[in-house]
């Protein structure tokens, strides 16, 4: 029999803003642990949230092998690693005085709009164990700025969003992205034409197809669309797509299987082939492809198929240079749209900004953005910014039909 650990522990304090205003402070710090045990082609289960009891919870999982639940993969072996990416201290009392001064900023310049919503800072350490001399550690600390914005004479609960990532409190980048948002909000533009133009957006809004399309399952079943396309040139040379758990916020280097790719990355996607879909332990075995160590769960469940988290490959141009002279469509908040299931693209842009790369000139109507799974990816993929252009993002550049909504 092998044993197992699983443990996350979230240190969170959460500000709730309301009306460009700390209205209440929320803190948490929670330990979860799961405990497994494999034996004879099965695996036990059992959770606890808080200061475990390790022989209950190993009583429990033992106790949960009769469950039959199937696991004939090799459990992972003789690994040691711990990595650490805090950048500062967790520090609550300053982190509010932080978001305090910057409230104080934003109802000074920008008086015709009220913000809302949180901004986070969350510590996290995922650990996995066992008695296969497997100790695996990582500990990470990032800040999430969340907020709603709304124009005061707007009759909207919301007009527009702020975001900012970052494993510090940088005011100087925050104030950056409240000003590329809001600063040129009420400064109309005009659409320069309807038809293709270059739309900036990130990776999450025309992601869904392609982990759909590439999931191992789906094409070892048949019902992919990639299922006859692997090692088949289908994208732009410059598109790569992958798996890295190197630079992702809060993405352990570790699958929840234990299993770690070299550098922390693997491309389903390399310069426009279509190399391999993403795997867990059981996908690879049953279907006879390559593992690629694309496994998550919850504390107290199974490792099941899942991208950790996924990227992809920056260009060596900035988004100046990826315009190549032309004005893009920088796309702040689309909702309501979708993939159809033979890959066509359709979405509302509720706001979006007309930018020759460098300046926001302004806001543009509302509009509706439309391509194809393998058009945008291929003939009328640009790139990948090599700069930060939205939420201390990389942002993807491909020319897309672009409508009045």
């Amino acid at each position: 029999m092998v044993k197992e650990i699983y443990t996350t522990i979230v240190k969170q304090v959460s500000l709730n803003i309301v009306d460009t205003k700390l209205e209440s402070v929320r803190k948490k710090n929670i330990q979860k642990t799961g405990y497994r045990v494999y034996e004879d082609g099965y695996i036990g289960v059992a959770g606890g949230i808080g200061t475990p009891d390790l022989a209950a919870l190993e009583q429990e999982a033992v106790s949960n092998l009769s469950l039959k639940i199937p696991y004939e993969e090799e459990v992972s072996k003789a690994q040691k690693v711990y990595r650490d990416r805090r950048e500062i201290e967790f520090d609550e009392v300053d982190f509010i005085q932080e978001v305090e001064g910057l409230l104080s900023y934003l109802r000074e310049t920008y008086p015709n709009f009220s913000f809302s919503n949180k901004i986070n800072m969350e510590e996290m350490c995922v650990k996995l164990e066992n008695d296969q001399e497997v100790s695996l550690c990582d500990r990470d600390l990032m800040i999430t700025v969340m907020l709603l914005v709304r124009e005061k004479s707007s009759v909207n609960v919301f007009d527009t969003g702020v975001v900012q990532i970052d494993r510090e409190w940088n005011i100087k980048k925050i104030r950056a992205e409240v000003a590329r948002v809001v600063g040129s909000y009420t400064t109309e533009v005009e659409l320069p034409h309807e038809g293709k133009l270059p739309v900036i957006l990130d990776l999450q809004l025309v992601e869904p197809k392609l982990r759909q399309e590439l999931n191992g399952e789906s094409v070892g079943r048949g019902s992919s669309l990639f299922k006859d396309c692997m090692g088949e040139q289908k994208f732009h040379p410059d598109f790569t797509y992958g798996q890295n758990m190197k630079e992702g916020y809060m993405a352990p280097f570790f699958d929840a299987e234990g299993y770690m790719n070299t550098d922390y990355t693997y491309n389903f996607i390399e310069n426009g082939k279509i190399i391999a879909p993403y795997t867990d332990k059981k996908t690879a075995r049953l279907y006879g492809l390559q593992h690629t160590g694309s496994s998550t769960c919850e504390y107290d469940g199974t490792p099941t198929l899942n991208i950790p988290d996924s990227y992809v490959k920056p260009s060596e141009r900035t988004l100046k240079e990826l315009l190549n002279g032309e004005l893009g469509v920088l796309v702040v908040m689309a909702g309501g749209g979708d993939y159809t299931p033979e890959g066509h693209f359709g979405y509302p842009v509720q706001h979006a900004i007309l930018t020759d790369g460098e300046k926001m000139l302004g806001r543009l109507p509302l509009i509706n953005i439309a391509s194809n799974l393998y058009e945008m990816f291929g003939k009328d993929y640009r790139g990948c910014t090599k700069d930060v252009v939205k939420d201390n993002m990389r942002c993807l550049v491909m020319d897309m039909q672009v409508s009045l909504a």
